[in-house]
């Protein structure tokens, strides 16, 4: 990129961040916090690409303001934790969400598959789940028990080895990101082809009202993490095939602090789901109306989170007064 076209991209950001600048005590601290690392980046490239060019001079100046202002307007430790919770992660939700819906969609596909292919041929069920899994759950279904799988253990150590794998889980998922796009979505369709199973097993045992009752007690958040885990995977591989305007190393920066925020944001979701799958779904055939009422609340404050929040808060970003 030559530099006169560097410069034309990036100079109304520029003049809105001065703007930002001027008015310190009324704009948003972490709105500040976000043009510093977006100024670092711009005088990375400089730097790297322009070496004697005068933007440098000009971003450095800048960035020294932004440095201060940032200094200046921190905010306590757990006022910190509180805005990046409900104002950072949401931000990054809204601008990673074409990554989030295509590991949506893909995982609709790959489940949906999964499950009608279970339910038409039991020789693809047990390659999927294994015959001992099959033949332990179609037992316990025959038993009256369905959810017996999860009370064979002690409810702590259940706790600890759920929310550990899941952690795993989300950790090889993003890491995968490293091979763009072709890594995560294998380990999703792995992932999904599983989950896809196992409803078809419930399916073809004549279980799937009291599956969804139980199951979907801890699955609704569960799965939630399996997509979105995915979908910070793809946002990091997509800084190393697209870095548009950056070069490719400043990209690669830019979409690991996104990935790294979405997978962050989860570990809260993730010990919910391990705490629920190990506390909870056990009891399952207690309470039909508890449980409804458990998995509309989790659907509930996925949706809020994930979807609403994202977009309240994008327009109250895209709405703080800038120059044009």
């Amino acid at each position: 990129m030559r530099e006169s076209a560097f410069v034309q991209q990036r100079q109304d950001r520029w003049r809105e961040i001065e703007h930002d600048l001027s008015r310190v005590r009324s704009t948003n601290p972490d709105r500040l916090a976000e043009d510093y690392i977006e100024l670092t980046d711009d005088l990375a490239i400089a730097t790297a690409q322009f070496p004697q060019s005068r933007a440098i001079s000009y971003l450095h100046r800048i960035a020294a303001r932004a440095h201060a202002a940032v200094v200046r307007n921190r905010r306590t430790k757990f006022s910190d934790v509180i805005r990046w919770l409900v104002y950072t992660v949401p931000i990054t939700v809204s601008r990673t969400q074409r990554h989030l819906f295509f590991s949506l969609c893909l995982s609709l596909i790959v489940g949906i598959a999964s499950a009608y292919a279970a339910v038409q041929d039991d020789e693809i069920l047990r390659s999927i789940m294994g015959d001992g899994y099959v033949d332990m759950t179609a037992d316990n279904i025959a038993n009256g028990n369905p959810m017996a799988v999860y009370g064979q253990s002690s409810e702590w150590i259940m706790f600890i080895q759920i929310a550990l794998n899941n952690v795993y889980v989300m950790f090889i998922m993003v890491v995968l990101g490293l091979i763009p796009y072709i890594g995560p979505a294998f380990y999703l369709i792995r992932n999904m082809a599983m989950i896809g199973a196992f409803h078809g097993l419930f399916i073809v045992h004549g279980a799937f009202s009291e599956f969804m009752l139980g199951v979907y007690i801890h699955g609704a958040v569960e799965i939630t993490c399996v997509i979105i885990s995915a979908g910070a995977g793809f946002a990091l591989g997509d800084g190393i095939l697209f870095p548009r305007s950056y070069s490719r190393s400043v990209a690669f920066v830019r979409s690991t602090r996104a990935a790294l925020r979405l997978c962050v944001s989860l570990i809260p979701f993730i010990i919910l789901a391990a705490a629920l799958e190990s506390f909870v779904t056990r009891h399952a055939a207690l309470s039909p109306f508890l449980n409804v009422l458990v998995i509309l609340t989790t659907f509930a404050s996925i949706v809020a989170y994930f979807v609403v929040l994202p977009k309240i808060q994008t327009r109250r970003y895209d709405a703080e007064p800038t120059l044009h």
